[in-house]
């Protein structure tokens, strides 16, 4: 393993729960995008540091997309998205930037369970909106313990802040979807 990689911060059954999610992008990737072409990342060193979890090229000779995909099993109790933003090594005392400001990705597709959905951010505008909120309403962080050897720091964002297009898994179909129900056009 790359020394300036570390290995994965979560364990158990939040690992198993952000395998799930991140299969239900790749799923949502297959049948609402139909690439050209999908590169699965996820165990490469060098995407990992950037937080990238898939590449898809839409269209042949076109440009490659960058996904982060995450799992939320909360947002649909809190309605918040949880906007991290630092990463403690309590093994090291060390920190670093968490992945909500470190991405190099294009989109972020957070599934959540509970609902059978799919959020798909842009992630520009999804900082935008977390700055935005933080200047307008100073929101306290938040510190979660992750694993045994770290914690996160970040900040409780409702979701009506943020831009996103929401897709519903149903009956084994994806369906875009809209406040007043479901558009399967």
């Amino acid at each position: 393993m790359n020394a300036d990689i570390r290995p994965r911060s979560y364990e158990g059954p939040l690992m198993e729960q952000g395998r799930r999610g991140e299969q239900r992008v790749l799923d949502w990737i297959a049948a609402r995008v139909q690439p050209a072409a999908l590169q699965d990342v996820r165990d490469d060193a060098e995407w990992r540091r950037k937080d990238v979890d898939f590449l898809v090229q839409a269209k042949p000779g076109g440009p490659w997309l960058r996904f982060e995909a995450k799992d939320d099993g909360r947002l649909s109790e809190t309605g918040n998205v949880f906007f991290e933003t630092e990463r403690i090594y309590h093994d090291s005392q060390q920190t670093k930037l968490a992945w909500s400001l470190h991405t190099e990705a294009d989109f972020l597709c957070v599934w959540s369970e509970p609902t059978g959905c799919l959020y798909v951010f842009r992630v520009p505008a999804f900082r935008s909106a977390y700055y935005a909120y933080v200047q307008a309403h100073r929101p306290r962080p938040v510190l979660i313990k992750t694993a045994a050897t770290c914690s996160t720091v970040g900040f409780p964002i409702p979701l009506s802040a943020f831009t996103y297009s929401l897709y519903a898994f149903q009956d084994g179909l994806w369906a875009k979807t809209n406040q007043t129900g479901v558009d399967r056009s």
